[in-house]
């Protein structure tokens, strides 16, 4: 909460829209359930006094939400997909490009090849198992008709 001018900070209520959610945090504010609830300037006073509560409590960021130890999930399918989650962001910090320098450099380099190969799968479909074969037997007739006979004995 940034605050304004004034010195102070002021609450608004924002819709947002639920693809934008990166995570949740396992904090819960009870907030009132209609916004009419929020219109009295005490009502709006409180709930950012709770919210300022929150952030001196949790300075370095909230905590996420833990499915298996909050929410009581004891699902194995569940837990193996958080192990493989947890897995491929190891994985991704421990890449060379991850903490490099010229990142973007690289992914554009990367970007450039995956597009080649792209266009290269493209053009041998559309050509066909058909032309390929009749290149190959001309280029075969061809280099038969520009080698001399061979010499029988």
């Amino acid at each position: 909460m940034s605050p304004t001018e004034s010195g102070r900070a002021e609450l608004r209520a924002v819709p947002v829209l639920l693809p934008l959610l990166a995570a949740l945090s396992a904090v819960k504010l009870l907030v009132p359930k209609s916004a009419e609830d929020l219109r009295p300037a005490a009502a709006r006073e409180a709930l950012l006094a709770k919210l300022q509560e929150v952030q001196r409590r949790f300075p370095a960021g909230l905590p996420l939400l833990d499915p298996i130890a909050d929410m009581r999930i004891e699902s194995a399918p569940l837990s193996d997909l958080l192990a493989q989650a947890a897995a491929l962001v190891a994985r991704l910090s421990a890449s060379a490009v991850h903490d490099a320098h010229d990142r973007d450099a690289r992914l554009a380099v990367y970007k450039r090849k995956v597009r080649a190969r792209d266009d290269q799968k493209k053009i041998t479909s559309s050509c066909g198992r058909r032309a390929v074969c009749n290149s190959a037997a001309t280029l075969i007739r061809l280099s038969a008709a520009s080698c001399p006979p061979p010499l029988l004995y």
